[in-house]
């Protein structure tokens, strides 16, 4: 009897710890015991995501010295934040630098950037010790933030990641393919299909959608469903469903980040295979079209919204903050000025509150950029990446 026991309870342990691999992923050290999910069906994608399609504003054009000087202060506070999210806001910004910025430094703190997040023995060696890229029994994941958990690759819990998906959804505005190499923390070459493995595996109704949406839009293709790795169905219809049904100002910056990822959903009609209905794409420029009423309505006389952007206002009650760090129309702004760059036309305000919108940012910006992206890095990126997208043709030299 009591050999039976032990016997069960040897088994039964085995068990739990098998139960352990399949939730957390592969120990580091203590035990590898080559247990391997069998691998989803979703490993065939779009060769290349398809570039971002733009819409400029009629009649505004950045101009040239003013745009370039804005990367190059974006590159070096960049380069000076050691959290993972700063790094992430650089690529794409610093794409741009790219074309704008051939052999300087801010085009090579963009390369560096882009091997970094691809590569943990760099970031290790530039940045931090902490893994930012971790093999899983799903594949790999990505920390999005320097303070999360080490096994926080899901936002289930208190303490566990936020902004799931988003260097995925980057490197998809990137044109980065899924055969794309990288090196985990436990020092495993791979690529990003299993990056994006491990996401579909670990999808969960609990998680921040909006970058799991725009990084699923790019590679996915027609594959648009799935299951977990607890065996549930998932489709992109269902992430789709939980944007529209969101509240204005639910979610990560004001609202912005939906409204964004919805507008990247319109684009998505453009794919051989589009993933979504006819009835779906008008019930995302319905959403689109309800909220450019709202922000008409409640623009501010500087032209910036703020977190009042979703209410019903009085006419009095549109101003401006009184000499205090304005943090909520920096945010606002910023966001709603870059999915209007990638909006259709019909879906976005008219172009004199785009134009007012434009010219607040550019005010703030040419007043003191260099406090901004001290103050508030992550939504000055954003300003200068709408402005430069908004921008009608390549910035024209300042008279």
């Amino acid at each position: 009897m009591i050999r039976a026991g032990v016997a069960t309870l040897g088994i039964t342990g085995l068990l739990a710890w098998l139960v352990v691999l399949a939730v957390f992923g592969r120990p580091n050290s203590i035990l590898n015991l080559g247990v391997e999910p069998p691998r989803p069906s979703l490993r065939e994608a779009p060769a290349q995501p398809a570039p971002l399609l733009l819409h400029p504003l009629p009649g505004y054009v950045l101009e040239s010295e003013f745009g370039k000087d804005l990367l190059r202060l974006a590159a070096r506070a960049c380069e000076a934040k050691g959290d993972t999210s700063y790094h992430i806001h650089a690529l794409r910004l610093l794409e741009i630098a790219r074309r704008e910025l051939p052999g300087e430094p801010a085009e090579a703190y963009f390369e560096d950037c882009l091997s970094m997040m691809l590569d943990h023995r760099r970031f290790e060696r530039m940045v931090s010790e902490l893994p930012i890229l971790r093999s899983t029994v799903h594949g790999a994941g990505y920390r999005t933030h320097a303070k999360a958990r080490p096994r926080g690759l899901t936002a289930s819990m208190p303490g566990g990641m936020t902004h799931v998906d988003k260097p995925l959804s980057v490197f998809g505005e990137l044109g980065l393919s899924l055969s794309t190499a990288i090196h985990t923390t436990e020092g495993e070459d791979l690529t990003l299909a299993d990056v994006l493995e491990d996401s579909l595996q670990r999808y969960h109704a609990g998680r921040e959608v909006e970058w799991s949406f725009l990084a699923y839009c790019d590679y996915l293709g027609s594959q648009d469903q799935w299951s977990n790795r607890r065996g549930e169905r998932h489709s992109m219809r269902d992430l789709l469903a939980r944007l529209l049904n969101q509240t204005p100002l639910e979610g990560p910056c004001l609202g912005g980040h939906r409204l964004y990822a919805l507008a990247k959903g319109l684009a998505s009609r453009h794919q051989p295979e589009p993933p979504f209905t006819e009835s779906e794409y008008a019930s995302i420029r319905q959403a689109l079209q309800d909220a450019s009423v709202r922000l008409t309505a409640t623009q501010r006389r500087d032209g910036a919204w703020d977190h009042r952007w979703s209410d019903s206002l009085a006419d009095d009650e549109i101003l401006p903050p009184d000499g205090r760090w304005d943090a909520d129309g920096l945010t606002a702004t910023s966001h709603m000025l870059e999915w209007f760059a990638i909006a259709d036309s019909d879906c976005r305000p008219a172009a004199d509150v785009m134009h007012r919108a434009v010219r607040y940012l550019e005010t703030r910006l040419r007043s003191d950029a260099e406090f901004c992206f001290n103050q508030d890095l992550g939504p000055t990126t954003h300003a200068v990446r709408a402005l430069f997208h908004l921008s009608e043709s390549r910035p024209r030299p300042e008279e």
